[in-house]
């Protein structure tokens, strides 16, 4: 993350660039994440896009949704900042845990989570995905 010039920003602060907005069927940044507890962060780097992430907070338990990395800026620290950025806006908020589910074949994205202490907690089939659920406690955060 060093050398050009990096962003970090909420989705609070500003509109939110279309590389990082949720699908319509599922609602915009805005109804999604920010008219309630929720929290979206977006990273820049030269005026790009490079990572975001979604917090969606129900009573004590926080939500992982739409944590992206763009495959050219993975493994440079981008991830890993969206996550403490948004585990600490969990904190926060009250909540003492943070879920989230990323699908099976998404090999770095498990590596990712283990190694920041998110356990496995689950595994479901949905159509042709194999789904797994994380789990961390806030309470090493």
């Amino acid at each position: 993350m060093s050398g050009a010039s990096t962003g970090w920003r909420s989705g609070r602060r500003g509109p939110i660039p279309t590389t990082c907005r949720v699908t319509p069927t599922s609602g915009g940044i805005e109804e999604t994440y920010l008219r309630g507890d929720g929290e979206f962060l977006v990273a820049e780097r030269d005026g790009r896009i490079v990572a975001c992430g979604g917090l969606l907070i129900a009573g004590e338990t926080a939500e992982l949704v739409r944590i992206a990395v763009d495959p050219a800026h993975q493994r440079s620290g981008y991830g890993t900042a969206i996550l403490d950025g948004l585990e600490a806006t969990a904190a926060e908020r009250g909540c003492d845990r943070v879920v989230l589910t990323t699908a099976d074949r998404q090999a770095a994205a498990k590596q990712f989570y283990a190694d920041r202490g998110y356990e496995r907690r689950d595994t479901r089939q949905v159509g042709s995905y194999e789904l797994i659920a994380f789990e961390k406690s806030l309470d090493a955060v």
